[in-house]
């Protein structure tokens, strides 16, 4: 036999240098990647677009719960003027950061109620020359109504802005 090496013999050899050549990438699990979904926001079958989630923490029912209550609240409070702004104040507060439609039903309740003090402390005022007389009656009355409008929307989990109102916070 001839002291030549094997063709066998060389790959092997090849093999191992070069394994003792490369450093070692990792050790442990591979790296993971994030997969981001694009596009437009999913439909349903009839292509309305579908309804967001309430974000972590407040569920639909709670969303619906707080807001009905936010509106009533004032609504109850609203036979004195200058205390219909403490429970819509008091719920969107605790409530604002967990749930956007809170938030944007408690500015919107607000911004009405500050509205609402405002309003019935000129038509008091407007008393001394008996027109008030007739604006007071009238100012509460749209205050049951679009307070109640409000809170049938909030249980609906549907956006609702006050008419007519000064807006003090800006509503989403």
């Amino acid at each position: 036999m001839t002291d030549q090496p094997r063709s066998d013999d060389i790959v092997e050899q090849k093999a191992a240098h070069q394994e003792q050549a490369s450093p070692e990438v990792q050790s442990g699990p591979p790296p993971t990647t994030t997969v981001e979904r694009q596009g437009p926001p999913a439909t349903d079958p009839g292509g309305q677009a579908a309804p967001q989630l309430a974000p972590a923490g407040m569920s639909k029912s709670d969303e619906k719960t707080w807001g009905v209550v936010m509106h009533l609240g004032s609504l109850i409070l609203g036979i004195f003027p200058i205390l219909s702004f403490i429970v819509p104040l008091i719920v969107w507060l605790i409530n604002k950061d967990r749930s956007r439609m809170l938030n944007d039903h408690g500015r919107s309740a607000l911004n009405w109620s500050i509205t609402y003090i405002i309003m019935m402390t000129v038509f008091g005022a407007l008393t001394a020359v008996y027109i008030g007389a007739l604006l007071l009656p009238l100012g509460f009355l749209a205050h049951v109504i679009l307070c109640i409008i409000a809170a049938v929307k909030a249980g609906q989990r549907r956006k609702f802005k006050h008419p007519m109102t000064i807006p003090f916070l800006r509503v989403g």
